[in-house]
């Protein structure tokens, strides 16, 4: 059986990890070979998630279970923006906005797992 050895860099799977796909120019052949890489969308890298801590986060919810931290205790960002993150892992977000919650409830659930908002707003990007 024939086949063709791919050899990859660090930096080409870190490529592959951060964009999704990977373009290799083939020897000699007018062909490229292309490496798709399936992420699971419970996943998602630092940078992303900092991206939607800040611009996408719902303000009226506050954030503290957590199995995988993203802040510490004084409030600095922890995660790597390279580095991928299981989002199951991020616990859920409580409601803390004006009125009371039983007035808010109809609109605004009490309680939303953070990967149900992180996907709601990846979905909208």
């Amino acid at each position: 059986m024939a086949y063709t050895q791919i050899t990859l860099t660090l930096g080409d799977l870190r490529k592959l990890e951060q964009d999704g796909k990977l373009t290799i120019p083939a020897m000699g052949v007018n062909l490229a070979t292309v490496i798709v890489l399936e992420k699971s969308a419970n996943l998602a890298t630092g940078a992303e998630i900092k991206d939607f801590w800040d611009n996408g986060w719902d303000g009226n919810y506050y954030h503290d279970d957590w199995e995988e931290p993203v802040q510490d205790e004084e409030g600095n960002w922890i995660l790597e923006d390279a580095k991928l993150y299981d989002l199951d892992k991020l616990g859920y977000c409580f409601w803390q906005g004006s009125g009371s919650l039983v007035a808010k409830r109809a609109n605004q659930p009490a309680t939303i797992p953070f990967i149900d908002a992180f996907l709601k707003w990846r979905g909208t990007k």
